[in-house]
């Protein structure tokens, strides 16, 4: 079951509202047009969360480790900045996507992102109802990107939160419970931290989502802008939906793998990176 709770959708903001200008309207305009769209994708700088068996919280790697960092803590391990036990958000789009491995395995070759409409047009994996397998060999599996917005960390660059397999729920439920407030995700403010999921006899650690206020809220025509940072969130929003609908943010990789061949004794092209599934997500590259 996603943990998504809502906190309180009609949550007073004490701070004095401002009512929005026309060109503050037309931004509201712009992306709920974007928004409404089927259109998804996306790349950046990951957050994680710290797990028992991340690189980050293992002494022995002298490359990745973090001392200050705690068990489900945030952080992002490129810069191996600790963020808290729990975040403010903004969150500025959703993103379904395709990650290309060279095979199923844990720790397997990545090769980037794909475009999610390119990836289905391959046929599933035998034996699984979400992975895709690629003529190359190499297989396609389904990832959620959510770039946000940090209101406590507003010089952070592009952070991102991003879901794999069974977090994938989770993110949809969080795009629902927005969508089901009749609001566009630039609108809305979240908490997010980590917390115990537990579903049938498995249980792991996770993201949850607590709505807290609205950015801004339209009424009888007019914005009452609710944040200062209303503006800066429509106006990156709009920038990641439009690229991404221009083919500019992902570009199209079906010629990249129909070109891309292997050399012998079972060396991946050079074009392979790293990604160690979990916690090495800052490894995937920008496109």
């Amino acid at each position: 079951m996603a943990k998504v709770t809502n906190k309180d959708t009609k949550k007073e903001v004490k701070k004095e509202a401002i009512i929005a200008d026309d060109d503050f309207l037309s931004l509201i305009d712009e992306n709920e047009k974007l928004a409404s769209q089927d259109s998804d994708g996306l790349n950046v700088s990951f957050i994680s969360i710290a797990k028992d068996k991340c690189s980050a919280m293992d002494e022995d790697d002298e490359k990745n480790y973090i001392p200050e960092l705690k068990l489900k803590q945030l952080y992002v391990h490129k810069d191996k900045k600790v963020l808290g036990s729990s975040l403010k958000v903004i969150p500025l789009a959703f993103f379904s996507l395709f990650a290309e491995y060279e095979n199923v395995s844990k720790g397997a070759k990545y090769f980037g992102p794909w475009q999610y409409e390119e990836g289905m047009q391959f046929d599933l994996v035998d034996g699984s109802f979400y992975d895709r397998q690629l003529p190359n060999g190499n297989i396609l599996k389904p990832i959620i990107w959510a770039p946000v917005l940090l209101p406590d960390y507003p010089e952070m660059n592009k952070p991102i939160l991003t879901a794999k397999v069974t977090t994938n729920a989770i993110f949809r439920a969080w795009k629902k419970e927005i969508v089901g407030m009749d609001a566009v995700p630039p609108q809305c403010l979240y908490t997010v931290k980590a917390a115990k999921i537990k579903k049938d006899k498995n249980d792991w650690i996770d993201y949850e989502f607590t709505f807290d206020s609205f950015t801004y809220e339209k009424k009888d025509g007019k914005a009452v802008i609710n944040s200062e940072f209303a503006g800066q969130a429509l106006e990156i929003a709009k920038t990641y939906k439009t690229m991404y609908a221009e083919g500019t943010l992902i570009p199209s990789r079906v010629k990249a793998m129909l070109s891309r061949t292997k050399t012998l004794e079972g060396k991946t092209s050079r074009l392979a990176l790293t990604d160690d599934t979990d916690d090495d997500d800052d490894e995937l590259p920008a496109f």
